[in-house]
């Protein structure tokens, strides 16, 4: 709308304000030694006062068109203003307001900008709160604010802190399939970007995940990963038994392993379903299923998963 120096400028009202008065201070004084000036010098100082005067007008106006002008409202639950997980994607999906998102933090468990529904434990819920108590799935709160929602939403932004560990993530995730919502995006970021990574539920039939199935799933030592009776070792070489294709560095787990991995499946095996399940042992923080679901990805150029599912966290 402005020029990009009118912008700052807005950006800045405090100092365009300084810079106006000395602006209207220099035309004064250049208006003063006009009085004690020949002719010619008169012309010129007088110029120059009046377009230090115009200066400051200038400077007046943008003031006040910053004071005065609508704010950007970016909404509480945007990623801007919560803890996610950062992530090294090749590709993000945009992030867009599209209904209120589900937040979950170390503390409560949230829907919007509402009051929290659920508070947690270090990240845990109270077994009061589950329906079947430890053993159980559902958190029937998150259910009824969820149905309660208008719009006939199937999609649902979820923004978690990176430390929630993946067995309260599970019970978020299966009380809002139970709420019909199947395609869900947690908000990541990428460096300053924002962008959410978009998995879906599987079907509680089983019907719809065509074999062989691939898998891949972070536990205490690194991350396994499987396709059908096969699991991969850290050569990604298929072997019968037990098998770790990526261990454990100090940053945790050894995703560019994970990503080597999954390439070489990829070409090894062009026909397969382009369908990966993840899933992560409970005590997993969330920040590490994020970051392998954001490798398993591939890149816009060569897509290893387009279609990414999430399961309970069963090997």
């Amino acid at each position: 709308m402005f020029p990009a120096w009118i912008e700052t400028a807005i950006e800045m009202p405090l100092a365009t304000a300084g810079l106006g008065v000395g602006a209207f201070v220099l035309g004064i004084a250049l208006a003063m030694g006009a009085s004690r000036s020949s002719s010619t010098t008169k012309v010129a100082l007088f110029a120059g006062f009046a377009f230090c005067c115009s200066m400051a007008v200038v400077a007046l106006a943008v003031c006040v068109h910053s004071v005065t002008r609508d704010p950007v409202y970016v909404s509480p639950t945007h990623p801007s203003r919560l803890r996610v997980p950062s992530v090294e994607a090749l590709s993000l999906d945009p992030y867009v307001e599209d209904g209120a998102a589900l937040v979950v933090t170390m503390r409560d468990v949230s829907l919007g900008a509402a009051p929290p529904l659920l508070a947690l434990s270090d990240g845990r819920f109270s077994p009061s709160d589950i329906q079947g108590g430890e053993n159980g799935h559902l958190a029937t709160r998150i259910l009824d604010a969820l149905a309660a929602e208008r719009g006939g939403h199937r999609t649902l932004t979820l923004s978690i802190e990176p430390e929630v560990p993946f067995a309260t993530v599970a019970r978020v995730v299966y009380s809002a399939g139970q709420a019909n919502r199947s395609h869900l995006r947690f908000a990541v970021r990428r460096g300053a970007e924002f962008g959410v990574l978009t998995i879906v539920l599987p079907p509680l039939s089983g019907s719809g995940v065509l074999s062989p199935v691939t898998s891949a799933t972070v536990f205490a030592e690194g991350v396994i990963v499987a396709r059908g009776e096969l699991r991969y070792d850290g050569t990604c070489e298929g072997v019968s038994g037990r098998a770790v294709a990526a261990g454990r560095t100090a940053a945790g787990p050894d995703f560019l392993a994970v990503t080597r991995c999954l390439s070489r499946l990829r070409a090894a095996f062009p026909r397969d379903p382009s369908t990966l399940i993840v899933s992560a042992d409970p005590d997993i923080p969330f920040g590490e299923l994020a970051s392998l679901i954001a490798v398993s990805r591939g890149s816009d150029s060569f897509p290893f998963y387009s279609r990414i599912l999430i399961s309970a966290g069963v090997r």
